[in-house]
C-alpha cells in the first residue's frame, strides 16, 4: 500500500471532478493510510499475548516498576526527530483549536486540504515508513519514486508539444508551462527537484565502493549490467530536467541550483575522481540542458526573473524627478511586477498577520478569511492601488508557518530542521561510502523542497514525497543508540517483557477491539469518499448547466447539497 501511495498519489487524476487534482489525490491518500494504520494496528493486537498464557509467567514475577516501564519509552524518544515531530503535532492541534475558524483548520479549505487532518496523515506516514522500511527496501523504493517521476514527465513533455489526451481550462501563460498530473507547473516542478538527487543517488552509488561491514569483501570491476543501468539513469536524469525545463518555474530553480551544488559538494572528492566519467558526464547533462533553455528565451526561467525585475532596473535610470518622487513615495513595490509584486505584499501582509496573532497563529487554512481586510490595510499604507488577489497560503514556508500557527510553531518547525540536518550530519561522519551517498541525496531532496518552498508552498504529492524522504533519511542514517549492558540489559529485558505482559488481551478482546478498528476505518474512509462524491455532482451540475439542460443541472446539485447536509 505504500507503494500505491508513491505511485497514485503524484499520477492520479479524475476528470469528473471539479478539484480535479487535489481532491483525487488528497483521496486516495486518506484512503491507503486509513487502511494501512488498520491493518497495523491490527496487526499489533493480535501479536499481543494472549490472558492465559502470560497469566502463569505473571505468578513468578513480581510487579514492574515505573523505571523498568519507562525504559522503552525512553529508548523510543531518543530516536531522531521524534521528539520535533511530536511537538509539531501538539502544536498543530492547539493552533486548530483556538484557530479563527476549528472547523476549517481540521478538515482544510477547498483544493487545498492542508487541515490538521492532513498533518495526521502525513506524520502517520512518517512513523510506517520507518517502522517497515528498512535499509534492503530503500533503493526499491527510489526506483518506485523515478518510475513515478518519469511517467509524469513524459506526460509533461507530450503537454508541451500539444500532445495532452485533455483540453485543460486553465492558462499558465509563458510560453505553454507544463503541469502533468500535478495540477500546476509550481507543483510539477518541485516534485522533479525531489526526485533528481534520487537519481543522482543511483548514478553515484552504482561503482562499487568499498564495502559497509568488513566481513564482506571489498568488490572491483563493473559488470555489464552496471553499465546499462548508469546509461540508464543518466538518460532518467536528462528526461526529468528537460521536463523540469518546461515549467519555466523559478523557485524550483534556485531549488534545484542548490541542491546540486550541495549534493556535489558534500559527496566528496574521493568519490567524484573514483567516478570521474560519470561526474563529468552527469555534470555536462545538467549544465548544458540548463544552457540551453536559459539562453535566448524570454520564456525561460531565467526570463522570467528579468521580466519581474527589469522593471525596477529600467526606472531606476530614469531622470525625471517626478518618477523619482513618486517612487520615493510609494517605494521599490511598485517597481516590480507579476508575481514578484505578489510575493513583496504577501510578505508585508504576513508580518502584519504575525503581528496580531503572535503565539498560535490564526490556525490552518484560515488565511483566505482574512487576507483580504490585511492587504487592503497594507495597500493603503503603501499607497498602492494595484489589482487585488485573494490569497490561502503566504508563498513562504517559513513565514506561512508562522501565520497559521504562532511563533510557537515557527520555533518547533526550526527545531525540525535543525534536528534533520543534525541527524543527517552524525549519519554521514558514521557511515560508509555507499550509505554516504545515500544520505546526502536524500538530505539534498529535502533541501530542494525546503528551498522551493520559501517561494511556494507544499501541495498533497510534494508533501507526500516530502514525509516519505523524511522517513527514508531516518532509515538510511545510522543512530547508534545506549543500550543497557551487564545486569542492566536483563533489567531492561525484563522492563520489556512486562510492559507486553500488562498488555495481555483475552482472544474475545482482540476480536472485539479488531471489529472496533475495521468499523472505524470502514467510517473514515466512507467521509473522505463524501466530499469526493459531492465534487462529482458539483462538476457534473455545471457542466449540465453550461448546456443548457437546467432540469438535470438542478439534480445533481441537489444531490451534492445532501451529500454535504448528512456529512
Amino acid at each position: 500500500m505504500l507503494l500505491v501511495i508513491i505511485i497514485a498519489v503524484p499520477l492520479y487524476f479524475d476528470i469528473h471532478l471539479h478539484s480535479v487534482f487535489d481532491l483525487s489525490k488528497i483521496t486516495i491518500l486518506y484512503v491507503l493510510t486509513f487502511a494501512i494504520l488498520a491493518v497495523w494496528s491490527i496487526k499489533t493486537i493480535m501479536n499481543c499475548p494472549s490472558e492465559r498464557h502470560s497469566r502463569p509467567d505473571r505468578q513468578n514475577r513480581t510487579e514492574p516498576t515505573f523505571n523498568d516501564q519507562g525504559i522503552s519509552i525512553q529508548q523510543h524518544l531518543k530516536q531522531p526527530l521524534i521528539l520535533p515531530i511530536l511537538a509539531f503535532l501538539f502544536v498543530s492541534g492547539f493552533a486548530t483549536v483556538f484557530s479563527i475558524n476549528p472547523y476549517l483548520s481540521l478538515v482544510g479549505t477547498y483544493k487545498r486540504y492542508g487541515g490538521f487532518i492532513s498533518t495526521i496523515v502525513y506524520i502517520s506516514l512518517f512513523f510506517i515508513i520507518v517502522q517497515f522500511i528498512d535499509k534492503k527496501r530503500l533503493r526499491s523504493l527510489i526506483n518506485i519514486i523515478i518510475l513515478t517521476a518519469c511517467l509524469a514527465s513524459i506526460y509533461g513533455i507530450l503537454q508541451h508539444f500539444g500532445m495532452d489526451l485533455y483540453q485543460w481550462s486553465t492558462s499558465f501563460s509563458y510560453g505553454i508551462r507544463v503541469a502533468a498530473t500535478f495540477g500546476h507547473p509550481a507543483f510539477f516542478s518541485a516534485f522533479l527537484i525531489m526526485v533528481i538527487p534520487l537519481i543522482l543517488i543511483k548514478i553515484f552509488s552504482g561503482q562499487p565502493v568499498k564495502s559497509c561491514h568488513p566481513s564482506i569483501p571489498e568488490k572491483t570491476g563493473a559488470s555489464p549490467n552496471f553499465r546499462c543501468s548508469t546509461f540508464l539513469y543518466l538518460g532518467i536524469l536528462a528526461l526529468l530536467i528537460v521536463a523540469f525545463y518546461y515549467t519555466k518555474t523559478r523557485a524550483s530553480f534556485l531549488g534545484l541550483l542548490i541542491s546540486n551544488i550541495f549534493f556535489f559538494s558534500l559527496i566528496g572528492k574521493n568519490n567524484l575522481v573514483a567516478n570521474k566519467t560519470k561526474a563529468i558526464v552527469t555534470i555536462t547533462i545538467i549544465i548544458g540542458i540548463s544552457i540551453f533553455f536559459n539562453v535566448s528565451d524570454r520564456t525561460s526561467v531565467v526570463g522570467r526573473f528579468i521580466d519581474d525585475v527589469e522593471p525596477a532596473l529600467l526606472d531606476s535610470t530614469e531622470s525625471s524627478p517626478f518618477l523619482e518622487n513618486s517612487y520615493k513615495e510609494v517605494g521599490i513595490a511598485s517597481k516590480l511586477k507579476g508575481s514578484a509584486f505578489s510575493r513583496a505584499f504577501q510578505y508585508m501582509t504576513g508580518l502584519k498577520i504575525i503581528h496580531d496573532y503572535p503565539v498560535l497563529g490564526i490556525g490552518p487554512e484560515t488565511l483566505g478569511m482574512i487576507y483580504p481586510q490585511y492587504l487592503a490595510e497594507v495597500y493603503r499604507e503603501k499607497k498602492e492601488y494595484r489589482g487585488f488577489e485573494n490569497q490561502n497560503r503566504i508563498h513562504s514556508d517559513f513565514l506561512d508557518m508562522a501565520v497559521s500557527r504562532g511563533l510557537l510553531g515557527l520555533g518547533v518547525y526550526l527545531w525540525f530542521i535543525f534536528a534533520y540536518a543534525r541527524m543527517v550530519w552524525k549519519g554521514c561522519k558514521r557511515a560508509c561510502s555507499s550509505d554516504k551517498t545515500l544520505i546526502i541525496g536524500l538530505c539534498a531532496s529535502c533541501l530542494a523542497y525546503f528551498i522551493q518552498n520559501q517561494f511556494s508552498f507544499g501541495h498533497v504529492p510534494i508533501l507526500t514525497l516530502f514525509w516519505f524522504l523524511i522517513a527514508m533519511s531516518v532509515v538510511a542514517s545510522p543512530v547508534i543508540t545506549s543500550i543497557p549492558d551487564g545486569e542492566n540489559a536483563v533489567t531492561h529485558k525484563q522492563g520489556l517483557t512486562r510492559w507486553s505482559d500488562n498488555l495481555a488481551i483475552g482472544r474475545s478482546a482482540k476480536y472485539i477491539f479488531c471489529g472496533f478498528i475495521i468499523c472505524l476505518m470502514i467510517l473514515l474512509i466512507t467521509f473522505s469518499l463524501f466530499r469526493y462524491k459531492a465534487d462529482i455532482y458539483f462538476e457534473h451540475g455545471r457542466r449540465t448547466l453550461n448546456k443548457y439542460e437546467i432540469k438535470e443541472a438542478i439534480q445533481s446539485t441537489r444531490r451534492q447539497y445532501n451529500i454535504i447536509l448528512y456529512h
